[in-house]
């Protein structure tokens, strides 16, 4: 018997990974579509079930102008494969399992939220198996992280000299953030975004700051039938707390400066600025390390209980100085014991993956750091 995903969530049959939200009008979508999906938005969003029997069945609904949606198959543990969905309703099919014991089956989305279009979608529709699906319950450690092309796996697959801007080199699966998860048997989110930072993007454009979207469920999203799906609505925090919210941001704000001034479409400009003999410009430093700890306070204010890791350096060590200042001044000023920084090992010649950003090898060295520093402050 075929069951919706949100009835499954509602029977604890199903965990949907990842910040979700209400479908406004799901036949603004696609009008052969039927009330009961769930959307997944950012990498590492996933459906995951507990089944009896030989067989489940499991529907999507994609949609996207350029950047397909990828799919990573886990079972027991295990990554099985990568599946692209091309537009429109799939199934994907499992059959042949094992009948005499309990088989975890997790669905796992491998690609960012893309921000560069307004038609990306990924809605899960509908599941089903030939024995039953068992209930589920949320593990006890929850972990988020908040972070940019890193985060998001870019580059995680494909060899070093590939350098084409496609979908299918992202992998959250090869990322430390599901690697670091895995290990400490955590449930986990994102909020990540290529080319996006703390205060602006790689190009210093200011309205590519990630920390602005994080109270809204996945707003850098922005074409209509998105909007359906929920994407702008505020995120409820009460719903979800984690226990360590691990930011990696900054290596997009250390490349800003030493980009040109960004000058937007309206006229509008900014800059953040290198002195002549390669130190950072003293002004603009103290303005970036503000907002860097207002947007701490955010964090705080809305994980009232986490322990904030600010981890960098996979891509780098330069701005590692800054950012653990930063880090340090927002404890001094406001007490706050639970702010931690950690400085991850740098990709290297060995570890690089495709687009010169960290390969698995990369995302495995980091992973084992954080999680021996998760197990310290905890």
């Amino acid at each position: 018997m075929k069951h919706s995903i949100k009835e499954l969530v509602n029977k604890r049959k199903v965990l949907v990974h990842g910040r979700t939200a209400n479908i406004i009008n799901i036949n603004r979508i696609d009008d052969k579509l039927h009330d009961g999906a769930v959307p997944l938005f950012w990498t590492g969003a996933a459906l995951e079930f507990n089944i009896t029997g030989t067989e489940i069945k499991v529907g999507f609904y994609s949609d996207y102008s350029c950047y397909e949606q990828w799919i990573a198959v886990v079972i027991d543990g295990k990554v099985i494969e990568r599946v692209q969905l091309n537009k429109g309703v799939h199934t994907l099919v499992y059959s042949g399992l094992e009948n005499d014991k309990v088989k975890n089956i997790r669905l796992v989305k491998e690609v960012q939220a893309m921000s560069a279009e307004g038609e990306a979608i990924l809605l899960g529709l509908d599941a089903e198996t030939d024995g039953e699906f068992l209930e589920l319950n949320e593990r006890e450690l929850k972990l988020e992280f908040i972070g940019d092309s890193i985060t998001s796996g870019e580059g995680s697959v494909g060899e070093k000299d590939f350098q084409d801007w496609v979908s299918c080199i992202f992998s959250a699966v090869n990322s430390y953030s599901y690697l670091t998860a895995d290990a400490l048997n955590a449930d986990y989110r994102v909020i990540s975004q290529s080319g996006w930072g703390l205060l602006c993007g790689w190009d210093g454009n200011p309205y590519n700051s990630l920390i602005e979207h994080y109270t809204r469920v996945c707003s850098l999203l922005w074409g209509e039938k998105l909007r359906q799906c929920g994407c702008d609505q505020p995120h409820d925090f009460s719903k979800w707390q984690p226990d360590v919210v691990v930011m990696n941001l900054g290596t997009n704000d250390h490349s800003a400066f030493k980009q040109p001034e960004w000058k937007g479409e309206h006229g509008e400009t900014f800059n953040l600025r290198m002195n002549e003999d390669g130190s950072f410009n003293k002004e603009d430093v103290e303005f970036w390390m503000a907002a860097a700890e207002r947007a701490l306070r955010i964090l705080r204010n809305n994980n009232p209980k986490a322990h904030i890791i600010w981890a960098y350096g996979m891509l780098g060590h330069d701005f590692a100085e800054v950012i653990e200042n930063t880090v340090n001044q927002y404890k001094k000023l406001t007490g706050d014991e639970k702010a931690h920084f950690l400085l991850l090992p740098d990709t290297t010649d060995e570890t690089i993956g495709s687009r010169c950003h960290p390969g698995r090898p990369s995302h495995e060295a980091a992973s084992k750091v954080l999680v021996e520093k998760i197990r310290e402050v905890l």
